[in-house]
């Protein structure tokens, strides 16, 4: 793998794990996951506070999201071979 490839698996793996974590607190605790992000423009506080109030969807998108990070690390060009 040279330099540049390298660094892109890195990038691909960082962002998963952010996306897999995300995911996780999704799933664990929904309605306190999301509290925590209202904040910016009224456009993106009425975003998350409809799913603040809504866990189980909220709780299917997190599921969604960790199955797409996931997904997205076992099929980048630089993945390693399927054990």
């Amino acid at each position: 793998m040279n330099d540049n490839s390298s660094f892109e698996r890195r990038l691909v793996d960082l962002t998963a794990v952010a996306m897999i974590g995300d995911g996780a607190l999704a799933l664990l605790m929904p309605a306190e996951h999301m509290k925590t992000w209202i904040c910016g423009p009224q456009w993106w506080r009425d975003l998350v506070t409809f799913f603040a109030s809504r866990p189980g969807l909220t709780r299917l998108v997190g599921a969604i999201e960790i199955c797409a990070a996931v997904w997205w690390v076992r099929r980048s060009p630089n993945a390693s071979p399927r054990s």
